[in-house]
């Protein structure tokens, strides 16, 4: 297996946004803005926040915002909590632009069996704690480039994460298939100031994409490029699931990751490439690759599964737990 060479510009930052995929209802053209029936909502012009909160509030279900290739803007201070686009309803999209520079970029939540979320072509930048936050499946996230999140904006003690999903809330069973597919997550950098995950002794300060609580989740074509932490750990890819008397998950399944690449510049070594964590947990890693990390793969706290077709490149421990079923290709 060959090495591949590591990207040198964010996937899509700098290529053209589609066009809305239905006609618009109404336009939203100042935040903020609550949005109270259903139907489709775009942007014909930049906005942005101009106080704390959110920039645009989803109160009901079955909505569309279509950014159109325009931009959520924030200007608040740095120490502001605030969100871009904000629901905890079922069943809404949004598509098609640019978020820069809140606390977290999007933020979807539902405890509801099926809220059906979809997140795809926006670009989201400069957050201050989460790009992307998604709490409920079934739900897809797809076709994102979500770069520069930092817990330099907001609540330093904090970690930060590109993208950050849950499937179960606790109402769902174990119905919560994610699908994650095609997405950028670029400069993941943590504060070096959290304590207490992943095992216990250290904190961990930035994760590229986490998705938890979500059985037979796929994760499919993502890139994971440089995730930094400074004192703490950088994790890339983590994916955890748990079954027991602690959760409402009897059964997790059996989650794909394939086709991933999670890569750290050589002079900034992550901690755990792709990391795989769970009692009851069963996870597929085929054709991954992970580039300067300290450990490529980890499965832990009684997570399984296996590898094949992988490649681990930069690493001081390439596998921990799991099993390899194929080839791999360990390079220095």
């Amino acid at each position: 297996m060959k090495r591949i060479s590591r990207p040198l510009a964010l996937i899509g930052m700098l290529g053209a946004i589609p066009a809305a995929h239905a006609a618009c209802d109404v336009y939203v053209d100042s935040v903020p803005y609550t949005i109270s029936a259903p139907g489709n909502y775009c942007l014909r012009h930049n906005v942005t926040l101009s106080q704390p909160g959110y920039a645009i509030t989803i109160a009901t279900t079955d909505v569309t915002v279509d950014l159109m290739g325009y931009g959520i803007l924030n200007n608040q201070s740095a120490t502001t909590y605030t969100v871009g686009i904000y629901s905890d309803w079922r069943r809404i999209t949004v598509r098609n632009g640019l978020i820069r520079g809140f606390t977290i970029g999007v933020r979807l939540a539902s405890i509801v069996e099926t809220p059906n979320f979809l997140v795809e072509k926006l670009v989201v930048r400069q957050s201050g704690w989460k790009g992307i936050q998604v709490y409920g499946g079934p739900s897809t996230i797809q076709d994102n480039v979500v770069s520069e999140t930092s817990t330099r904006v907001y609540a330093p003690s904090q970690y930060a994460v590109g993208i950050d999903l849950v499937g179960n809330t606790g109402a769902m069973g174990n119905t919560p298939k994610l699908t994650v597919q095609r997405n950028h997550i670029d400069n993941t950098s943590g504060s070096g100031n959290a304590t207490g995950w992943p095992d216990g002794q250290r904190g961990y300060g930035a994760v590229g994409m986490m998705v938890t609580a979500a059985p037979n989740s796929v994760l499919y074509d993502n890139l994971v490029t440089d995730v930094t932490a400074g004192a703490d750990k950088a994790l890339g890819i983590v994916y955890g699931c748990m079954t027991g008397p602690n959760s409402s998950i009897t059964n997790c399944g059996v989650a794909m990751l394939r086709g991933n690449r999670v890569l750290n510049a050589s002079g900034a070594k992550g901690y755990v490439g792709i990391d795989l964590a769970g009692t009851g947990n069963s996870a597929d890693n085929v054709q991954n690759e992970v580039e300067n990390f300290g450990i490529g793969f980890q499965y832990r706290d009684g997570a399984g599964g296996y590898y094949r077709y992988c490649i681990v490149a930069g690493a001081t421990t390439p596998f921990i737990g799991g099993y390899a079923f194929g080839p791999n290709d360990v390079l220095p």
